[in-house]
């Protein structure tokens, strides 16, 4: 009776604002719009407690497009212990860093990005808002256009790890407008050999702009790992991609290593 009622309402004009109204709470309730602009709203702090509860004292953190340190500082005040790599390429976003964790040594700034090859790349900055910056010349709008503002150095995770000796990364976070996929790419034996237990990437608007699908970043992760959309209290398991992942909104993933 109740899908009868509803068929009488579906395509009517008189009905459309509504339905508006109707999706606006639906994309709210499933954490795609709304909460994705701060860690203590998005649910990144829950899951940011979440892996560390499940990783050594000494958790190996990659904190992938670093900007502002809040995501690091996150990370030390559930394990005051971790070892954390931040990875910021904008030099004012670099200076600002190393002013902030000068007094940690549990903290490595990398004045570099990750990608799908090791080399020197241009880096992108936005002139609409401020602090944005990009591997991908983006263009949200016609206020808001990017401009080539350095060449920086980028690694492959693979290539680093191995300069680095690093063996286990126990989260990769990844928040790089548009340069998830690349870094994923460039991680792969990381990945394929579980020498990566959790990733939390984010897909926004930048993904589809750097030509790629959440169904793309699935396809590749999903033989490795569970891939979950976070939540603000909890984690809601992705068994196979739809169109409700495939919106343009700023959200955020958690990948977890298969036993």
């Amino acid at each position: 009776m109740v899908k009868a009622i509803f068929q009488n309402l579906y395509g009517k004009k008189r009905y459309q604002r509504f339905f508006h109204r109707l999706l606006g709470i639906s994309l709210a309730g499933l954490n795609l719009v709304g909460g994705g602009r701060s860690i203590r709203t998005s649910g990144e702090m829950w899951a940011i407690k979440y892996v560390l509860s499940k990783s050594k004292k000494d958790s190996v953190v990659f904190d992938v497009g670093a900007q502002g340190g809040e995501y690091s500082e996150t990370v030390l005040e559930a394990n005051p212990d971790a070892k954390i790599y931040a990875f910021e390429p904008a030099d004012k976003a670099k200076k600002e860093l190393v002013k902030q964790f000068q007094e940690n040594k549990n903290v490595k700034i990398i004045p570099a990005a990750l990608g799908v090859k090791t080399g020197m790349s241009p880096l992108y900055s936005s002139e609409g808002v401020s602090g944005v910056d990009s591997l991908y010349e983006l263009s949200n709008n016609d206020r808001n256009t990017f401009a080539k503002s350095a060449d920086i150095q980028v690694y492959t995770l693979d290539d680093f790890c191995i300069t680095e000796k690093i063996g286990v990364i126990d989260l990769l976070k990844l928040d790089v407008e548009g340069s998830e996929m690349d870094i994923l790419k460039g991680a792969i034996n990381y990945i394929s050999k579980g020498n990566i237990n959790f990733i939390q990437f984010e897909h926004s608007g930048a993904s589809f702009k750097a030509g790629y699908r959440f169904a793309d970043v699935f396809d590749l992760l999903n033989p490795y790992y569970k891939i979950y959309r976070i939540l603000q209290d909890g984690l809601e398991e992705i068994k196979k991609p739809s169109q409700t992942e495939e919106f343009p909104f700023a959200v955020n993933y958690l990948a977890s290593k298969k036993d």
